[in-house]
């Protein structure tokens, strides 16, 4: 069934990806990062500082799904985590050279990511990956209203749908009623600080 579901993500991705102005950087062929611009859903303040207000302008950063390293039917393994380490590091360095260089992400204080997990130890490994590359937790408050509900039904039948297409041992042990996708956060000061190559010219 792998071949027709591909076909129906595939054409849906396309569609999402115009709709949301999600693209493609830079021609690097080890780039496993796009990046959109979307608008912050609520108030928030990361570690060093940055407020983001509601409705801000933030960088949406998602995975390049067809560029992950394909993990083993057996899980992923210390030499998969050490390749996909090298990617996101190199893709995040030439993120940094592009916002820099854009005058669309001039007003861009801060980037968000949304990466699928299982339960409150998933989100504990999340946070413990997103700090090691200079990324952190945001914590969602309140209960998510219907309309939240039915999106993030759909948001999870999307991203398993991916996940199917592109990497499907990945979804090994995630159960799709259980799998939630909180936000993680770097700053624009931090991003370029950390990825940048012209250090001491950060905005």
């Amino acid at each position: 069934m792998r071949g027709p579901i591909a076909a129906v993500v595939l054409r849906i991705d396309r569609i999402l990806r115009k709709r949301y102005g999600i693209r493609e950087f830079t021609g690097a062929p080890d780039c496993v990062l796009r990046i959109a611009i979307g608008r912050a859903n609520r108030e928030i303040r990361l570690s060093d500082g940055t407020k983001v207000e509601l409705d801000d302008p933030v960088g949406e950063i998602h995975l390049w799904n067809e560029r992950i390293p394909k993990i083993s039917r057996y899980g992923p393994d210390m030499t998969w985590g050490l390749e996909f380490q090298r990617l996101v590091v190199k893709s995040l360095r030439l993120l940094a050279d592009y916002v820099q260089a854009s005058h669309e992400f001039e007003h861009v204080k801060a980037f968000r990511a949304r990466l699928g997990v299982k339960g409150q130890d998933g989100e504990a490994k999340v946070a413990r990956l997103a700090q090691r590359f200079g990324f952190e937790m945001s914590a969602t408050t309140g209960t998510p209203s219907l309309f939240g509900r039915f999106h993030r039904f759909f948001d999870n039948l999307y991203a398993t749908g991916l996940i199917l297409t592109f990497n499907p041992a990945s979804l090994r042990g995630k159960g799709f009623w259980r799998f939630e996708r909180p936000e993680v956060w770097i700053s624009r000061k931090q991003l370029l600080d950390r990825y940048g190559n012209s250090q001491g010219l950060q905005s």
